[in-house]
């Protein structure tokens, strides 16, 4: 009976399936690039037509991408009246003993600390964090992965909300947007937020107006951290940060991919989409390439900014080739996991979390330079089905 009410709730949720349709989201966030240059073109410098021919060629072999998904018929693409009915071992390990362990030795400690050092700016500790693992502070950085862990493991334990009491829910929730907090990363946090709603929302746990007020407060936690780390100046207003911030994290990639296809800056040698570790590897057997540095350098366009679209390292590694190819495989991949979220409750999380890197093509390419946090899903994963025997069981 409850998997039969899921199966229910899950086919009225289609009439909403639209709005999270991967064209539909990567036609509306590139309108709004188009559009918010055509409005704010006094403040960036003037764009050459190549770039808009290449973004053109890149939307084209995305849509194209996408179609192409239909020549595979998914067998059970829907969840049917059979779907077991229980919430796995491991998630039950993480809720009872995993996450409590988390809060109590790693969060609280780390929250205790900063209070205790309330004197030192939030920039400043930001700061101290990038340069640790900029110099490769192994201690930080496993702090650091163990952070992105709860925040994925969150989402994998709310993909089972269904089965859980209301307050259960709110602790894993509450759990998940403190682990991103203490990562100091705002792209943690659009992951989160953006997988937490359809998650949620397609098990009927939240409806359209908490979709809405978890976006509102993921942009008022965005915004207002950005103004505590002194984004756009420690002596602007909140407003004058606000505008700041609006301008350059919503338009400034675009203009600086523009930057790259007129004048070639930045000049990065060596090869973007190879992770460090595989250049690594690639150079014993005489395959060289430079290391591509951990932050990209900032340009002026005239806004200073250092992310650069999706399709910066795909023109900058294969030229136009390049972008036709990796916009072909986003749009497939995104439209394969489109199709198959009604399968099981971790093909609707893969597909929730395919969207954090299918919304950030207008920032940055997320796909394969995060190969960190792709790693970290998959590791999850192996742990998740170890405790269920091994038997990929259809959950």
């Amino acid at each position: 009976m409850p998997a039969l009410l899921l199966y229910k709730i899950m086919q009225k949720r289609k009439t909403s399936d639209w709005l999270i349709n991967p064209i539909f989201i990567f036609s509306f966030l590139w309108a709004t690039q188009i559009f918010g240059h055509i409005i704010f073109s006094g403040d960036f410098y003037p764009f050459v037509a190549d770039t808009w021919i290449i973004i053109f060629g890149g939307f084209c072999a995305f849509i194209v991408g996408c179609i192409t998904t239909k020549i595979f018929r998914e067998k059970n693409a829907h969840v049917n009246s059979e779907y077991k009915d229980y919430v796995p071992r491991f998630v039950n390990l993480y809720i009872k003993i995993l996450l409590p362990i988390y809060i109590l030795f790693v969060a609280m400690p780390q929250i205790v600390n900063y209070a205790l050092n309330s004197g030192q700016l939030l920039s400043e500790v930001r700061s101290s964090l990038v340069d640790s693992v900029v110099d490769n502070d192994r201690s930080v950085i496993l702090v650091l992965y163990l952070h992105y862990l709860v925040v994925i493991a969150s989402l994998l334990a709310l993909s089972y909300a269904s089965k859980f009491r209301k307050i259960i829910v709110i602790y894993i929730v509450i759990s998940g947007v403190v682990a991103g907090l203490l990562t100091f990363g705002r792209t943690i946090l659009m992951l989160y937020f953006i997988s937490l709603s359809i998650i949620l929302y397609f098990q009927a746990r939240i409806g359209k107006k908490t979709v809405f007020i978890f976006g509102f407060s993921f942009l008022i936690i965005f915004f207002l951290i950005a103004y505590l780390l002194g984004k756009g100046g420690a002596d602007n207003t909140l407003f004058e940060s606000v505008a700041w911030n609006f301008k350059v994290y919503a338009l400034s990639a675009v203009a600086a991919f523009n930057n790259y296809v007129a004048v070639g800056d930045p000049n990065i040698p060596g090869w973007l989409l190879v992770p460090n570790f595989l250049k690594s590897i690639l150079g014993f057997i005489g395959i060289n390439s430079d290391v591509t540095p951990t932050v990209l350098p900032f340009v002026e366009t005239p806004l200073p900014t250092n992310v650069y679209t999706a399709f910066f390292p795909w023109y900058h590694d294969g030229g136009i080739l390049g972008v036709l190819f990796g916009f072909f495989a986003i749009g497939f991949i995104s439209m394969y996991l489109f199709r198959m979220r009604y399968k099981s409750k971790l093909n609707l999380l893969n597909y929730a979390l395919s969207l954090y890197p299918l919304i950030m093509t207008i920032f940055e390419e997320q796909y394969l330079r995060t190969y960190t946090l792709w790693t970290l899903v998959f590791l999850l994963y192996i742990f998740f089905f170890a405790f269920e025997n091994f038997k990929f069981k259809r959950i």
